[in-house]
């Protein structure tokens, strides 16, 4: 096809309703995939990802506002490793003068009466020059050659059907994996490939499913299914490299194959641990964290602190960079227990230093670590909070709610000029001003309107409130459309807002919720209480609670004037109520009632309100016992209302002896 009759065609395509953007893509200089669109900083410099120009980028890809790059990252790290060089699709020289069928020849040509060996010859021809001409996969014109392969896609060897998988990954992405000629193409051989899945052996189905990857149709295939299938069922006999191979497509995938169990994953990766590179260990983290098993073996999280502090401390083998770092923090985020805070505590000693060299979505996962188990390291939240400061222009609203999490978590204000919070509510509020006057910028406040909302309701905590924020957050059509029509969607945090912005600026109405949503929201968080039946499982917080509440009912002498209810119901955990005297006597009296729209405010008689809470560890910041963010905001909520809160901490109620406890309670309540 020569450039006008491409001209005429691209013109043609366009004005019946083709994608544009895919032409201007493909006659663009700059025509690399969109995979690589957003790349990360690295710690050393390493090979070029060649390799990911390879990924055929489908329509999930075209809308995504900020796109994912660790699959691409991944997989050119493994294809620049020699290990992994008979089980992944090496890339296929293609030559053009070599090309027996033309464009126009194959226009000519009926292939419904040709041999397979020339409808396969002129399928390949076609697709080494779409990659150049970026023809429609989808077009009539091709409908003759594409009927002619899938009829006879069953009489190719092996190698011939790899080649027409590739050929068939060089053409530009169809708008649809269903659409029309392209899926009866792909679908003919995904059936071919399932029925040869048997005799075929596990290195040969890993480059069959690498193929699949490469047109990004491992969710979509029967084949990739049946054949991760099979591999998992011979887990013990795969070797390390297989295995991490595996766990790439299972994360490409992201859900474990129906024959293989977690604890299988867990067994073998921790025979691995110490025989793997710090890379091969991030990319099978990739699998575990995409199907969200949390590991329960602390061997394996021991391991992979042991090996990253080592490598920050003497540089051998070097620190990973930003992206495999990430992958390997996000799996221990979720699977370092209590235990290991100290272990976990000495790997950021270690990795202070080298904070400058990672990019600002590592250093947000870096920050993100102790979350689970309420560790923080001061020197580290220091220098990420300079870094966002820095270089707060460039983060998603994502990324800025998860730092205020973890910052007011913690309750931690770093002492950064200006405060990293000012800094924060300035950026959003500019993001918010430019929306106002131009629609099309800062799509992300309405797309992600539930972050927008966590990230106020986390600012709270450190008394923070912005109400020309809060107003926008809390106007009905935007938690509507934030959350959508269904009730039971919407998250705590709005509650939270609500409950905080009546108690503490009662004046301000417009900033809440109608009567009728929040005694919704009311009933469904405090459903949970049922848990305090008899035969529930009860958490360790629940225990102390329950432990405490018994030991005040014996300390007043009747358990009538003694109440675990709720004052603050958007608080998970109820509190312990009762009204004493000034001679240490309990009053035989109820307290007030939560009516699902109204708090109720501390009563003037007969004598003291108290409500004592208690502080689990997770109200406690790790190895200092630091009172948490959520927790401080509690006991100066009740103290707002008029009531007079206790805590109890669990690291002084667990050193004390039955008979121990009511005299502390004593103490507590008329002594302190």
């Amino acid at each position: 096809m020569n450039i006008k009759d491409f001209g005429i065609r691209l013109i043609r395509s366009v004005a019946l309703g083709g994608n544009m953007f895919r032409y201007a893509r493909a006659i663009s200089k700059n025509r690399g995939t969109l995979l690589q669109l957003r790349p990360q900083k690295c710690v050393a410099k390493r090979k070029p990802l060649s390799c990911s120009s390879l990924f055929h980028t489908g329509s999930p890809y075209l809308v995504k506002v900020y796109t994912e790059t660790e699959n691409s990252h991944a997989h050119s790290y493994l294809s620049n490793s020699a290990p992994y060089s008979s089980t992944l699709m090496k890339p296929m020289a293609f030559k053009t003068d070599v090309v027996k069928y033309s464009v126009n020849d194959i226009l000519k040509q009926d292939w419904s009466s040709v041999s397979a060996e020339e409808v396969f010859a002129a399928f390949k021809g076609v697709s080494i020059e779409s990659k150049h001409l970026s023809l429609n996969p989808n077009d009539p014109m091709f409908e003759n050659l594409f009927s002619a392969v899938v009829g006879k896609c069953e009489e190719y060897e092996d190698m011939q059907l790899f080649t027409l998988l590739h050929c068939l990954s060089l053409w530009p992405p169809s708008k649809s994996i269903k659409s029309s000629q392209y899926y009866s193409l792909w679908s003919a051989l995904d059936q071919v490939c399932l029925s040869r899945v048997k005799k075929w052996d596990i290195n040969t189905n890993l480059i069959v499913i690498d193929l699949w990857a490469h047109l990004n149709l491992v969710r979509s295939t029967k084949f990739v299914h049946s054949s991760l299938k099979k591999i998992c069922r011979k887990m013990e006999r795969l070797s390390p490299q297989q295995f991490v191979q595996l766990m790439f497509y299972v994360n490409l995938l992201r859900k474990l194959p129906a024959s293989a169990s977690k604890f299988e994953f867990e067994y073998s990766f921790e025979a691995l641990v110490n025989n793997l590179t710090l890379e091969e260990l991030a990319i099978a983290s990739m699998g575990f964290f995409k199907t969200e098993t949390h590991l329960k073996n602390p061997q394996i999280s021991d391991g992979i602190i042991s090996r990253l502090e080592s490598s920050f401390k003497t540089g051998d083998p070097p620190p990973p960079d930003s992206i495999m770092l990430a992958s390997l923090l996000k799996l221990l985020r979720n699977g370092v227990p209590p235990t290991q805070a100290g272990k976990l505590h000495s790997l950021l000693d270690a990795l202070q230093p080298h904070l400058k060299n990672y990019s600002l979505l590592c250093c947000l996962h870096v920050a993100l670590i102790g979350s689970n188990i309420q560790l923080m390291h001061e020197g580290v939240m220091d220098v990420i909070a300079e870094k966002f400061l820095a270089e707060m222009k460039d983060c998603r609203i994502k990324d800025i709610e998860r730092l205020a999490f973890i910052m007011t978590l913690f309750n931690y204000n770093p002492k950064t000029n200006p405060s990293i919070y000012e800094a924060m509510v300035t950026e959003i509020r500019e993001r918010v001003a430019e929306r106002e006057i131009d629609s099309t910028k800062w799509q992300e406040i309405d797309d992600y309107g539930e972050c927008f909302l966590r990230f106020l309701s986390y600012l709270i905590f450190q008394h923070i409130f912005p109400l020309d924020l809060i107003e926008k957050a809390m106007n009905s059509d935007f938690i509507k459309k934030s959350y959508g029509k269904n009730v039971n969607d919407i998250g705590r945090e709005v509650f939270m807002l609500d409950i905080s912005l009546e108690i503490l600026f009662p004046e301000q109405m417009k900033y809440r919720l109608n009567p009728e949503l929040r005694g919704k929201l009311s009933r469904k968080f405090l459903a949970h209480s049922s848990r305090f039946s008899k035969g529930k499982r009860l958490s360790a917080g629940d225990r102390l609670l329950i432990d405490v509440f018994d030991n005040v009912k014996l300390l007043s002498g009747s358990a009538d004037g003694v109440f675990l209810d709720h004052i603050l119901p958007q608080f998970e955990r109820p509190d312990v109520i009762f009204c004493t005297a000034k001679n240490e006597v309990f009053h035989n009296v109820s307290p007030p009632k939560y009516n699902h729209t109204t708090i109720p405010h501390c009563p003037v008689e007969p004598g003291t309100w108290c409500v004592l809470v208690t502080g689990s560890r997770n109200n406690f910041v790790k190895l200092d016992n630091r009172p948490t963010g959520p927790l401080l905001h509690k006991m100066l909520l009740l103290e707002k209302l008029g009531f007079r809160p206790i805590l109890v901490p669990f690291f002084e109620w667990e050193t004390l002896r039955n008979n121990e406890k009511r005299r502390y309670l004593r103490e507590k309540i008329f002594n302190s």
